[in-house]
C-alpha cells in the first residue's frame, strides 16, 4: 500500500511539473504575441503536421534544461493526448489554450516583484525563511507568509500574496517548507522564460528570412 501511495505521489508530481511547463509556454506566447500555431509551425521542422519528441525538446529544454528524461516524457504525454507518439496541431493548441496565461503572466510579475523586494532588503533564502517562520516550527503558514509580504511589500494585495503562496505550496498542505520556499526564489527564473521567448523570435526570424 505504501509503495502504491508512493507511485501515486510521484505521478502527481510529474503531472504538476508538466502543467507548469505548459503554463510557461503559454505565458511566453502571451509576452511575445505569437499564437500556438505559429510556434507549432516553427517547431515542426519536417513539416509533417506533427511534433516528435525531438522537435518538442527545443521548447521543453529551453524552459527547464535540468529536466530528467522521465520528466520530459511526462511533458510529452501531457501534450500527446491520444497517445499516438506525436503531437498534432489540435493537441498542441488545445493544451496551450487550456492554460489561462494572462493571469499567470501577472502572477509571475508579482513573484518577481517579491523576489526583488526580498533581495533589496538583504534577505537570502534561508535567512528569509527563518525570519518569517515566527513560531519556529520549520514551516510557513499562510498567516506567516501574509505577514511577511505585508511588511515587505505593503502595496501587494493579500489576494495576490495568497496566489503566490498557493503557487509554491507543492504538497498542497497549506504550509511552505524550506524546499518549497526555496523554489520561490528559483522556479520563476526569468532566464528560462526569456530563453523560450528568444527561441520563438529566432524561429520567427528564420521563417521570415526563408520567405
Amino acid at each position: 500500500l505504501q509503495e502504491f501511495a508512493s507511485v501515486i505521489s510521484r505521478d502527481s508530481q510529474m503531472e504538476k511539473l508538466a502543467q507548469e511547463v505548459l503554463e510557461r509556454i503559454a505565458s511566453s506566447l502571451v509576452r511575445t504575441g505569437y499564437t500556438p500555431q505559429q510556434l507549432f509551425d516553427r517547431l515542426d521542422k519536417d513539416r509533417n503536421g506533427a511534433l516528435s519528441r525531438l522537435e518538442l525538446e527545443e521548447v521543453i529544454m529551453s524552459l527547464q534544461p535540468d529536466l530528467t528524461p522521465s520528466e520530459r516524457e511526462a511533458v510529452f504525454r501531457k501534450l500527446d493526448m491520444d497517445n499516438s507518439g506525436v503531437v498534432d496541431l489540435n493537441e498542441f493548441h488545445a493544451a496551450v489554450q487550456a492554460v489561462n496565461a494572462a493571469p499567470l503572466v501577472a502572477l509571475e510579475e508579482k513573484i518577481r516583484q517579491l523576489q526583488l523586494t526580498f533581495s533589496d532588503n538583504g534577505y537570502g533564502q534561508y535567512e528569509s525563511f527563518q525570519a518569517f517562520d515566527q513560531n519556529k516550527d520549520g514551516t510557513l503558514s499562510k498567516e506567516e507568509w501574509q505577514a511577511a509580504v505585508a511588511a515587505l511589500l505593503p502595496g501587494l494585495h493579500s489576494v495576490d500574496a495568497d496566489a503566490v503562496f498557493v503557487r509554491f505550496d507543492a504538497s498542497g498542505d497549506g504550509f511552505l517548507n524550506l524546499a518549497e520556499f526555496t523554489s520561490f526564489f528559483q522556479a520563476v527564473n526569468a532566464a528560462p522564460t526569456k530563453a523560450l521567448e528568444e527561441t520563438i523570435r529566432l524561429l520567427q526570424r528564420s521563417f521570415s528570412d526563408n520567405g
